[in-house]
């Protein structure tokens, strides 16, 4: 939905030799390099290829000529980057290095197992992607996170979260009186006082979380000042469409559609989903990366991170209360069952592409854990059939933030300020989950030589 690209120059000819770097060069010669680089990737058309569905992907790839110079495009400039001095570089640039670095080997890797695909190709089946040879599975879980994380672990992740959040339902199950009694509880949440059937009032309610939120946001960020978010029902609303979604538009502002279907709209769900898809989730960090990030290099512009952006979105629905949302045990609920929800689809991910499970124990899967969402399991099974590694990025990102942000905590003490640790996440848009935890490490580090220079000062 949000495709990236761009292009430019270069300095010195073909190479990169000793003799272009002077003590003031290395800047310009990496930032040329890079402008270089976007202007034939965009040239070989290799940024649009890349969707979210495993047998579009496979029945659209490039031939074997066009892959071969592909592969010999990324050799290029990763030999043309190995003759950068790195140690000379700011720390700024040093972070886009390491990008650059990562995006070179991530699309050489995937370069290669497209390459043997076309060479030996395979009958393709739209049931998973058991049948492609290994690499393919953890190619798409990097495209899709940007992590590095084995099936196996991955299972294990989506199994230890389903029983934790399952943990947190169990107590709002208590604190609404149906402790022990889960089929009542969940009957309960079927009546029909949870939904809202009027648009004005749907709109109405949308428009105070708004408000909530914009009074809350300096608790918590530095960049307050966030454009209006229009807000409005999706339009050609059906059974499959997702329960919100944000169109962002940098001229005329974002946009977040909600999910008005059969004339209701369940107001449990509201508090977290304006947080997702909103403030401060995906319309502040968009609006963020789009208007006030001026000096990001020119490859930035053909990345697209799912494990970052919904990542974000997902851990700032955890600061809810400090927001002041979450304000009674139903809205809060709402954030907890969609959770549950995001860690069940890990388990069918890598139960579905990895180790093969079929449709029936998917379906096994879910009634065992979500047999209050039957309403829905069919969809998204098979969006998660259909689109490897994709709901992945929401809990891999956002166990990333809670991780290094509780490390933030420990290390820093009272000297943590939760608004700088935010600006420092998303100070350089989109980036790979490892840059990201770079970042934080060097920010920690900061943070405790200032206070060291404090100390010393006063003494």
């Amino acid at each position: 939905m949000m495709k990236k690209i761009l292009l430019l120059a270069i300095l010195c000819g073909v190479g990169f030799t000793g003799s272009c770097q002077s003590k003031s060069a290395p800047k310009n010669i990496l930032h040329q390099l890079f402008e270089e680089y976007t202007r034939e990737f965009e040239k070989l058309g290799i940024a649009s290829r890349f969707g979210l569905s495993y047998v579009t992907n496979l029945q659209n790839l490039p031939s074997v000529k066009k892959l071969e110079e592909q592969k010999r495009f990324f050799a290029r400039y990763t030999q043309k980057a190995q003759t950068i001095d790195h140690t000379r570089l700011s720390r700024n640039d040093q972070y886009d290095y390491a990008h650059f670095l990562y995006e070179l080997k991530r699309n050489q890797e995937q370069v290669a197992l497209q390459l043997a695909f076309q060479q030996q190709p395979l009958k393709i089946s739209d049931q998973g992607m058991k049948f492609l040879p290994k690499g393919w599975y953890a190619m798409y879980v990097k495209r899709m996170t940007t992590a590095e994380i084995s099936p196996k672990a991955l299972m294990k992740f989506g199994e230890k979260e389903v029983a934790r959040i399952k943990g947190e339902i169990k107590k709002i199950q208590a604190k609404a009186g149906f402790a022990g009694h889960d089929k009542a509880f969940y009957a309960h949440l079927q009546n029909d006082r949870f939904n809202l059937n009027n648009m004005d009032t749907i709109l109405a309610r949308y428009a105070q979380l708004d408000h909530t939120v914009r009074e809350n946001l300096h608790r918590l960020f530095e960049y307050t000042k966030a454009r209006k978010v229009k807000i409005k029902p999706i339009p050609n609303v059906n059974y499959d469409s997702p329960p919100g979604y944000l169109i962002p538009n940098r001229m005329s502002g974002n946009t977040f559609y909600f999910k008005y279907y059969q004339g209701k709209h369940n107001w449990r769900a509201m508090d977290f989903l304006y947080i997702h898809e909103a403030l401060p989730g995906h319309s502040y960090h968009f609006e963020h990366e789009q208007l006030h990030l001026k000096n990001l290099p020119a490859f930035h512009k053909l990345v697209r991170y799912p494990g970052f952006f919904e990542g974000w979105a997902a851990y700032v629905e955890n600061l809810g209360k400090e927001l002041g949302l979450y304000q009674n045990i139903y809205t809060e609920f709402g954030k907890w069952s969609w959770d549950l929800v995001r860690s069940v689809r890990i388990v069918l991910d890598a139960g579905i592409h990895h180790f093969g499970w079929s449709k029936q124990q998917a379906m096994d899967y879910w009634k065992k854990h979500l047999s209050f969402r039957m309403d829905i399991a069919q969809r998204e099974i098979d969006r998660v059939t259909r689109w490897p590694a994709q709901v992945l990025s929401y809990k891999l990102g956002e166990a990333k933030l809670l991780e290094l942000k509780r490390r933030c905590e420990q290390k820093l003490g009272k000297r943590f300020d939760i608004r700088k640790f935010h600006s420092k996440v998303i100070s350089k848009g989109q980036i790979p989950l490892s840059l990201m935890e770079t970042m934080v490490n060097d920010f920690i580090e900061d943070t405790l030589q200032q206070k060291l220079s404090d100390n010393q000062n006063k003494g």
